[in-house]
């Protein structure tokens, strides 16, 4: 399940009214949906929506930047036990790769595809990121920061937990008091605010807060539900 904020403003998500465990099924054209697998978080403002190949078998997933509605379902493309040939490729042009490699899983695991980066000084960059939710404490949720903002070595959050992730990667998950939380997002070099986001987190739950685009112009905040 994956909940929306956008244009680095303060909205508040009523978690709680929300069914149902972790990851659904893909933005996809023909996708399938999974709370296992692999899944792409565009958080590149600069590049196409991507598309994604699984073993040579067409396009199971096309996710453009940001595209992460409330309530919409954008989650995994189910993986079975094995290896796997994981591509991506711009939309409608799957002449030549942006990225590919191997992936082995035990088929329960979940693995995130970061696009980040900008056409210039960065570059378009990939990150394959592991998903894997560690135990929740007792009456408590975990949360994280993936991080695809142009202009932020670093970003930082304060409020109800610290996390910090660089550039083009994911913190570990840390973990939360259930009930009201808030949080604010910072590029770590000069504190200045990204993102600010409030919501109630349930017990027992997990969530990352995926932040992409670009600092100074506009940062996509979106709530993953894990």
């Amino acid at each position: 399940m994956i909940l929306k904020l956008s244009n680095s403003l303060l909205i508040l998500l009523l978690l709680s009214s929300c069914g149902g465990g972790g990851g659904g099924g893909g933005s996809a054209a023909g996708g399938s949906s999974s709370s296992t697998g692999i899944r792409v978080l565009h958080g590149a403002i600069e590049a196409a929506p991507l598309d994604l190949v699984v073993d040579n078998d067409g396009v199971v997933a096309t996710v453009p930047f940001g595209k992460m509605p409330f309530g919409e379902n954008v989650g995994y493309h189910e993986l079975s036990e094995g290896v796997h040939a994981i591509t991506a490729y711009r939309t409608k042009d799957l002449a030549v790769p942006l990225f590919s490699r191997s992936l082995t899983t035990d088929g329960s695991q979940k693995f995130t595809l970061l696009l980040h980066g900008d056409r210039g000084q960065f570059g378009l960059r990939y990150n394959l990121i592991s998903d894997a939710v560690p135990v929740v404490p007792t009456g408590s949720g975990l949360v994280r920061l993936i991080h695809g903002v142009v202009g932020a070595a670093s970003i930082q959050s304060s409020g109800s937990a610290s996390v910090e992730a660089s550039f083009g990667s994911a913190s570990d998950f840390v973990t939360v008091a259930a009930g009201a939380a808030n949080f604010r997002l910072a590029r770590k070099a000069d504190a200045a605010t990204l993102a600010r986001a409030e919501f109630v987190v349930e017990p027992g739950r997990a969530y990352s807060l995926f932040v992409g685009g670009e600092a100074d112009y506009l940062v996509d905040l979106s709530i993953l539900d894990e």
